[in-house]
Parts: C-alpha cells; structure tokens; sequence
C-alpha cells in the first residue's frame, strides 16, 4: 500500500487528545436524594483518580478508530498495482525533450517524480525498464526490481535541447520486451500536436505531468522555426530565409538579428499577433563568413534553446589526400581539380604524413595501417585480402547496382586484362566481381575504412571511361564525406555528425556550454553522438579547426502548450491525468462516518 498524502497521517495526534478527554470527564446523571453533603464528597474522590475499566468505554473506543480511519483516508492509500493478472514487468517512457526543461519545476522533475510513485506503488517483484523519449531515445535501464537501481538511472536522466520522439521510443521498448506481459507508461507533458503523435498500443498509458488541476503555466514562448541560407548563382550575395513563432496567448514585440561571423548584417523589429509564425526573407552582403546566427535578441521566455540558430559554412579544412604511386596522369589530373582538395603525391608511402584518405596505387603497403585508405591493385599485409596469384579476366564485371560506391558507375562495360585472387575476410563486402573473384570490395572496423580493387588502373581502360570520375567521387563521398567548401547546413539535436581527423590525431570537441570532450579515435572518422544542446560546436585538431551547429528549429517543439491528452492502457479511451493503483481512502472514510453514526446512537441509548 502506497499513502499518496503522508501528511494525513497527522490527523492521529487526535487519538490521544481523545483519550485524555475521557480520562477527566464527569460523568453525570439525575438521582433524587434527601441531601447532597455525603455526595459531594464521593464525587470529589471519584473525579481525581483515573478510570480502572478505561477500555471498557465503547464511546472512546468508537471514537478512536474513527479518528484512525479518518487519518488513513487523509493520507489517500492505494493499492499496489500488481495484482493477480496484472503485467510482470513495465516499461517506464519517460520524455526529455526540450519542453520538458521549462517550468518553475521543471517538467522533466516531475516526471521523474511521477515515476518514483508508479515505481512505489508496484509490488517489490515487479521488474521496471526506464526509457527515454527524446530525439533519440535510449535504454537508460534495462529490466530491474531494484529500487535503488531505478531511482538512480531516473537521476541520470537529463534533458536535451530536441524535438519528443514518442515513436521510435515505443519501438526502442517493444523491440526488447520478451514473452512477459508488459505494460508501457508514457509520463509526458503533453506538448505535441496530433500530427506528430503516434498511434500507441493498447498496452501504453500516458501520464500528464507539468500543470495542476488544468491550469498550465510558463507556456508563452517566440523561437526560431526556420534558418536556411543558399548562395545565388551568381555568388553575388545570399539569401537567408527565417521563420520566427510566437507561442503565446499575447502579441509580442520581439527583434530579430542575423550575423554572419559575429557581424550583424540584417537587425529589425517584428510585430507577431499570439499563435503566429511568419516568414522573412534577407540578403547578406558577405558571401565569404564561415558562421552565420538568427537570434531573438532581448527575448526572455520559458525555453532559451530555440532563441537562435546557427549554421556553418563547411570545407573550412580541406581534404588532405595523399597519393602514393610512381606516376598516374588520370588519378593526379582527377584530384588536382576535385573541390576542396589538398593533394600529396609521393612515390613511396611516406610516414608519418597526416591525411584524410589515402591512395596506394600499386605501392607496397606496410603493416598497421589505420584510416581511410584507398588501394588500387595492391592489398595490405594484415588486410581482409591475402592474394595468391594473378589470373586473367574472361568474364565481364557484375556489381551491386544497391551500393553508393558503383552509383552511376558501368564495370560491365569495361575492360579488365588480370586480377589477383586469393582469401577474402568473412567481413568483406564485394561490390564488383568477375567469374566469382571480387573486383571491387571494401572492409571496414574499428581502426580503418578500405575501398580496394584487384585489378591495377594499368591493366584496364576504366581511366578513358566517363564511369571513372563517377568511381573515385563515390571513393571520397563514402571514404571521407566532408562537404564541398562553402557549403552551409546544421545538424538536428540527437544527430550524428561525421568528424574527420587523421589517425592517431587528438580531437577536441567543445561543446556550446563549453565542455571540452577529448577525443582519440583509431580511425581517421569519428561518429560525434553528444548532440544534445543547441548551439555552436567547436571541432579543434593539432592541425586543424572547424565548427559545427545543431539547431531546433522546430515549431512544434516550441510551442509548450500541452495538445494530448491522458491515454489508459487497454481501452485507449481517453482520461484526465490521475495516479495509478487502487483507492480506497473512500471507502475508509464511509467507515469513518458510520463509526461516528455508532457512537452517536449508543450515546442517545445510554443517555
């Protein structure tokens, strides 16, 4: 049993109270005597000793379990919910997207809060899972009836500056729940529109948190909805598109800066009427910044994270390449004009050179390497690949028409003279192939990525075919997917961003509430996942530096106003918020009354 207002339990300070009253009171009846000197002085006796019989006094006994009763109905008592029948096990879904972090009490505590109760009010043998519904949800605790365990995985939940993902949540839970009868609660505050709410199962129920009896507050807030830039073809100057919401019951009076490195560039005043969100549109004179902001300036409201947006010109480094062959015109010609390219060409594999991709063209290689390597007729002594020998090609090439690599590229048509064959690594994913011997194949772990063909350039008229500028663009993009130089995008919270820096390079990634995370990766990409907050991020190298933004910008997550309501698991049908288990303070206060109601008839009798 589980006493939702432990405070009511005060109300038993009443049953001594009780007790001493019955202690001292006279009792009095009507008798006619002839005098009243011998009977004063018994009375007199009698009221200053204590009753023998005290709990012979079915009044005060009455009386007391009615004030116990009426202390345990204000303490609001439930019963567990795990009765005969009821799930094993529960998943606990609990949302941490940016709404949930504003509030007086955050809503994000209160959730938490509510999650303790549910936790409590199950029996001791029911195993919880806590999940989170964020912009990508995670397992924060698998399946446990360790209290303690759980209350200290809710601590660790903490809340991230992106838009709820209720639906791949579910699905994160459901995938990972056995044969047991589990039950789904998802505890919310509600602020989602009915076009990004998913259908949910007949086994969820949704609980409320962030207002109380109706009444919401701390819900008035104006973001950046859009950001998007595009240089005009004639790179004359670009135009930058900006939608800016008010979420409020109010007009509002707000000002909208635009700066480009830190310059401002456009600043203006906009009137918006309460629920609106409107569009704008600027040209910025510079054409050569690297970071451009949209920011409300002066703008206080319930959630700071979607006050501005940022984004990045990208190719601030370029790609470092380092060919080593002992002379290729086509493969030289083809990156000396690639975009953002910086070429090394050696005749021999020099160390230790930093680079984003490497190219061995017929060159020996040495054992150990790590990252992006690009190796065209030659293998890697501890490779996926151990050649034997060298044979002829007679059949044509076939190759995945599903893989990036051979987009828009024919091998079929080309001719190859000879190819090595030998033994290939389980891991090994051929692309191409000739006769059943792989033409064309890549390999990947934890410390390189390899793209690599059998066959030398020499032996084959792929280099006079339209297909190879195609081949080694698709080489880069999979290898090293840095974008052109002057390109201009963000990331969304929660999303992956592809770092590049060259083996055995510290990486450093300060974060917009500037925390410095260090990095070391084995290979030459590193797959950035601590998204989480708004802003400007900052990528520093020992030869190198760049930035990244992540952005909101979303008007449905910015708009705080609780759109979805309570959903009880089974029927679906929808309720007002309301805690789980079994009430039964009604029930003891009906008892309560009818104790009082007998007490009251036996003292009619007696008197």
């Amino acid at each position: 049993m589980t006493l939702l207002n432990p405070l009511g339990l005060l109300l038993l300070l009443t049953v001594p109270a009780l007790i001493v009253l019955h202690l001292f009171r006279h009792e009095r009846r009507r008798v006619e005597v002839s005098s009243l000197y011998l009977w004063r002085q018994i009375a007199d006796r009698h009221s200053r000793r204590i009753r023998p019989r005290l709990l012979r006094n079915i009044n005060l006994l009455l009386q007391i379990a009615a004030a116990i009763l009426a202390s345990l109905a204000a303490a609001q008592p439930h019963l567990p919910e795990q009765q005969a029948g009821a799930p094993a096990a529960k998943v606990l879904i609990i949302d941490d997207s940016a709404s949930m972090q504003t509030g007086a009490v955050p809503r994000l505590e209160l959730a938490r809060n509510r999650a303790r109760e549910i936790i409590g009010r199950a029996s001791g043998a029911t195993q919880f899972m806590l999940v989170t519904a964020g912009p990508r949800p995670r397992i924060v605790q698998t399946f446990t009836s360790d209290r303690d365990v759980l209350y200290e995985g809710l601590r660790e939940i903490r809340g991230t500056d992106g838009a709820a993902g209720f639906e791949r949540a579910i699905a994160l839970a459901t995938s990972v729940l056995g044969e047991a009868e589990t039950s789904l609660v998802l505890i919310t505050d509600g602020a989602v529109s009915a076009a990004r709410r998913p259908v949910f199962p007949p086994n969820l129920r949704t609980e409320l948190v962030g207002g109380a009896n109706g009444e919401w507050a701390d819900v008035a807030n104006r973001a950046v909805t859009v950001f998007e830039l595009r240089t005009r073809p004639d790179g004359s100057a670009i135009e930058a598109l900006v939608g800016v919401a008010n979420h409020a019951p109010d007009p509002a009076d707000v000002r909208l800066r635009l700066t480009a490195d830190g310059e401002t560039v456009s600043d203006r005043r906009i009137e918006l009427g309460a629920g609106e969100e409107r569009l704008f549109t600027s040209v910025l004179p510079r054409t050569r910044a690297s970071i451009y902001s949209a920011e409300l300036v002066g703008n206080e409201d319930a959630l700071a994270a979607d006050d501005r947006a940022f984004v990045v010109a990208a190719g601030e480094r370029p790609i470092r390449v380092h060919l080593a062959s002992k002379g290729n015109h086509f493969l030289e010609s083809f990156l000396s004009v690639y975009p953002n390219v910086e070429l090394t060409v050696t005749e021999q594999l020099r160390h230790p050179l930093l680079y984003d991709l490497l190219i061995l063209d017929r060159v020996p290689a040495p054992s150990g390497l790590s990252g992006n390597v690009l190796a065209l007729g030659t293998s890697l002594p501890d490779g996926p690949f151990a050649p034997e020998r060298l044979v002829a090609v007679e059949a044509a090439a076939s190759e995945r028409q599903d893989h990036p690599l051979v987009r828009g590229v024919r091998l079929g048509e080309t001719r190859i003279r000879q190819m090595l064959v030998g033994d290939w690594h389980p891991r090994t994913t051929v692309v191409a192939r000739s006769g059943g011997h792989p033409l064309l194949y890549t390999f990947q772990d934890d410390r390189l990525s390899l793209v690599a063909t059998t066959f030398a350039l020499s032996d084959t008229d792929l280099p006079l075919r339209t297909g190879f500028p195609v081949l080694m663009h698709n080489v880069i993009e999979l290898l090293v997917p840095v974008a052109p130089t002057g390109e201009l995008g963000y990331a969304r919270p929660g999303s992956v961003v592809p770092l590049h820096v060259p083996p055995g390079e510290e990486l450093v990634v300060i974060t917009p509430d500037a925390t410095p995370l260090r990095f070391r990766p084995r290979a030459s990409r590193l797959e950035f996942s601590r998204t989480w907050q708004t802003g400007l991020y900052e990528v520093r190298g020992e030869s190198f530096r760049s930035h990244f933004a992540v952005n909101l910008l979303d008007t449905d997550e910015s708009n705080l106003m609780p759109r979805m309501e309570a959903v009880r698991a089974e029927t679906g049908a929808s309720v007002a918020p309301q805690g789980a288990g079994r009430p039964v303070w009604r029930w003891l206060a009906v008892a309560t009354l009818a104790l009082l109601a007998l007490d009251w008839f036996l003292w009619v009798r007696r008197y």
